[in-house]
């Protein structure tokens, strides 16, 4: 099940796999339904299993409403006796998402499983209480029996403050042996350049070890893998430090100087930085070649992690920028203050750590469903589904649709089968046909950032840089990668379901619906407090939206249609409006890593190795910026 790069005896240190339900129902030919789930254990030595099998929350209830499982999740009839199941074609294999009734609660069971051995799973996993991130942030250990959307799932396995992957006391940001950096033009080539970085990484492997048998002989132990072993990533602003920080302050100051100077400020907000080399650089730069405006720049951090806050604040005190400098020690999604003076915006690689939401859309009708991860009494995940109810992917689904094609259709439907639906019921009806498109992973915590910043900052500009591409991704449209790393190998795994902070998840961006979707919510009325109750209208007139309690599942016919409807109160943007925001008025453009490296480096020769290869451009192919 999983695409793993070790021997196959480590498998059962990350995961195994567990039973997923089979049900034959009477007088109807063969029909089944299967799920797939995995369990993660603890490695050598494994934790006990729970002796007890109680909520862990007694009485709490799930106050969403309904709520629909995959095929992992039968749950029996009232009586006792086998489930009755309705809207069953017969027919040889009917993986047609069929409902039922049972205790007020209809139950979407789901589609074909990649492995068919399975067993019967626990009926019982619907009812498991219903939770966010937020809510489960105090724990000290990951719950059980609980469900939560896939947004929260991933939100409490990267940033929870106990067990979050990026709260690890392991986790490391790769950094030059010196604080200078590389002497790029001493490399004889680009080949030579990769053999030095790669013996830095064998450096930190090697000291990690030391440290961990330092700990074994002193009575601790830890597991060889996830938190036990070091987490390490390198970025471009530490590999290609000072210049790289240093190209990015030149593009801003570039845009300051024609914008705002001398009548505002500089003022420049980073959102998750990391060891703090990237402000450096930037204030660096700054000093040295705009003294001037150095005099009037503030650099604000906004920063998630603790860790890293205290860090920061102890590079800008040794390199003389403290005064410049103001570190704020929270969340960018818990921002509640409005800042009016012009700024700007900056985040490299943090969108790709963003939560996404999954969905997939019902092949016979077209409508979409939102998954949920349900964690079992064992600590075993299982994926179940449900009409789209939670209004930010709602919100984003509405948006998405007011984009021009192909922006407006979404990749896993194809188009043919949004203007044919005779073409969905026939595939519907084939054969072990699957019921539900490939998963799709929706960026909705990106879509609330745009609306943070239209909100709270009105006159920012942005620069963000970011994945466009990534290689080992798990299955479905906008996949993350999701990996560890084990003996100084980092080891991508197919599945989004791995134990909580052992593993690091992250998205590719595409950088032309963010645009289009940036461009679009910088236009609408607020979208910070979305309503609680958005629907989509079953109403014969497509283009009415309005805001209603029942039928949360229907989607006007013409939804996905080549031209998108319009909806009173939310505007189709004009093609000018895509690309110049309404708030700011000015130009987005998208930059690959390389074109905007050739636009804006102080000195691109300071880059270059012997054999004429700038490695700084080459470098990072599947990156992109967007400004």
């Amino acid at each position: 099940m999983l695409a793993v790069r070790f021997h196959p005896k480590h498998l059962g240190a990350l995961y195994k796999p567990v039973a997923t339900a089979v049900v034959k129902v009477p007088n109807l030919s063969s029909l089944t339904f299967r799920s797939i789930s995995t369990t993660p254990i603890t490695p050598s030595p494994p934790p006990d299993i729970p002796k007890h099998n109680k909520p862990d929350r007694p009485g709490s209830s799930d106050a969403s409403g309904s709520s629909l499982s995959s095929s992992s999740n039968l749950v029996k009839a009232n009586d006792g006796s086998v489930p009755v199941v309705k809207k069953i074609r017969k027919r040889k294999v009917d993986m047609m998402p069929s409902q039922r009734k049972v205790d007020g609660e209809d139950h979407l069971y789901d589609f074909n499983p990649p492995n068919p051995f399975f067993g019967e799973l626990d009926s019982t996993l619907t009812s498991h209480r219903r939770v966010t991130a937020k809510d489960i942030a105090a724990r000290e250990e990951p719950p059980t029996q609980v469900k939560m959307l896939v947004r929260d799932y991933i939100d409490d396995h990267l940033y929870n403050p106990q067990y979050g992957y990026f709260s690890s006391p392991q986790l490391e940001i790769f950094t030059t042996a010196t604080k200078d950096g590389y002497d790029f033009t001493s490399f004889q080539s680009s080949f030579d350049f990769e053999n030095t970085v790669s013996h830095r990484y064998a450096e930190y492997v090697q000291l990690e070890r030391e440290k961990q048998k330092a700990r074994v002989s002193m009575g601790e132990y830890e597991d060889e893998i996830g938190k036990g072993g070091q987490q390490l990533w390198h970025t471009p602003t530490e590999l290609f430090k000072p210049w790289y920080g240093r190209a990015i302050a030149s593009c801003l100051v570039q845009d300051y100087k024609l914008n705002h100077f001398p009548y505002h400020d500089m003022i420049i907000y980073e959102m998750g930085a990391g060891n703090g080399t990237l402000m450096t650089n930037i204030l660096d730069y700054i000093e040295e070649v705009h003294p001037d405006v150095y005099e009037r720049t503030s650099y604000r951090i906004i920063e998630i992690s603790k860790k890293l806050a205290d860090k920061q604040k102890v590079v800008a005190r040794e390199n003389g920028h403290l005064s410049k400098v103001n570190i704020i020690n929270k969340s960018i999604f818990d921002w509640n203050e409005r800042v009016l003076e012009p700024n700007y915006f900056v985040a490299m690689e943090v969108l790709d750590n963003f939560a996404h939401d999954l969905i997939r859309y019902d092949l016979e009708t077209g409508l979409p469903v939102q998954a949920l991860v349900v964690t079992d009494y064992t600590g075993g995940f299982h994926m179940i589904y449900e009409p789209v109810t939670d209004p930010y992917i709602l919100q984003y689904l509405h948006l998405r649709a007011l984009l021009p094609q192909p922006l407006c259709q979404s990749p896993s439907l194809p188009d043919m089968y949004t203007r044919f639906p005779l073409l969905r019921s026939i595939r519907a009806g084939l054969p072990f046909a699957p019921n539900l498109t490939k998963p799709e992973y929706v960026p909705t915590k990106a879509m609330m950032l745009m609306g943070i910043l239209r909100d709270y900052f009105p006159h920012h500009r942005m620069l963000f840089s970011d994945f466009h591409k990534l290689p080992d991704a798990v299955e479905g449209f906008n996949a993350p990668v999701v990996q560890t790393r084990y003996n100084g190998e980092m080891i991508p795994v197919s599945t989004i379901m791995v134990r909580q902070g052992f593993f690091d998840i992250f998205f590719p961006t595409n950088f032309r619906l963010f645009r289009a979707m940036y461009a679009l919510i910088q236009s609408l009325p607020s979208l910070t407090e979305p309503p609680a109750h958005l629907r989509f209208t079953p109403l014969n007139n497509p283009t009415e939206l309005s805001f209603i309690s029942s039928n949360p599942t229907a989607i006007p016919p013409t939804f996905f249609a080549s031209n998108p409807p319009v909806y009173p109160g939310l505007p189709i943007p004009s093609p000018e409006s895509l690309v110049r925001p309404v708030r700011n008025g000015s130009k987005i453009e998208i930059y690959t890593h390389e074109e905007f490296l050739t636009m804006f480096a102080e000195d691109p020769s300071r880059t270059r190795v012997k054999d004429g290869t700038n490695v700084m451009f080459k470098w990072f192919e599947n990156a992109s910026f967007i400004f």
